[in-house]
């Protein structure tokens, strides 16, 4: 008797186990993606000037500067050069009227004026609204060079420009 109540209570225990539960059941969680701040500038294209050790020579680009972010806040490119020697004279004009894709617009010191690039970075396009994208035209700007050398030669001048928030 002991053995069939023991075997009894081992299938109640079974059964109960196995029981199937019938109805609805949830269960939730929740994800959170947190998307990094991309900052995209790509370059005109190289500009060659051919200048005499005393003349100041005027060159145009080719090809566009453009951009694109995903910043939550408002964005400026700044610009800067370095060379390999001195110049006394390295100048970037944006034509007057030159329009920016986009939001933003050139920074006084270059709008139609010969603005100083230097190797302190100083503010280029400004205003360039939150995850915004956009570009300016090469042919829009004028490189101006008055070398500061005495050997006749190439000079490279690398310009670098910056995306970064205001």
């Amino acid at each position: 008797m002991k053995k069939l109540v023991l075997l009894m209570l081992m299938g109640i225990l079974v059964v109960g186990v196995g029981t199937v539960v019938y109805g609805t059941q949830t269960a939730s969680h929740t994800v959170t993606v947190t998307v990094s701040t991309v900052y995209d500038i790509s370059a005109p294209a190289n500009v060659g000037i051919a200048a005499g050790p005393l003349d100041a020579v005027e060159q145009s680009g080719t090809g566009s500067l453009t951009w694109k972010h995903n910043n939550s806040s408002s964005c400026k490119i700044q610009i800067s050069a370095d060379s390999t020697a001195g110049l006394a004279i390295f100048t970037l004009k944006v034509a007057s009227g030159a329009t920016v894709g986009g939001s933003g617009s050139v920074a006084a010191a270059f709008n139609d004026t010969a603005g100083d690039v230097t190797t302190t970075p100083v503010s280029f396009i400004t205003g360039i609204a939150a995850t915004d994208a956009g570009n300016l035209a090469g042919n829009d700007m004028t490189w101006a060079a008055k070398p500061d050398w005495a050997e006749a030669g190439p000079v490279v001048v690398t310009v670098s420009y910056h995306i970064t928030t205001e």
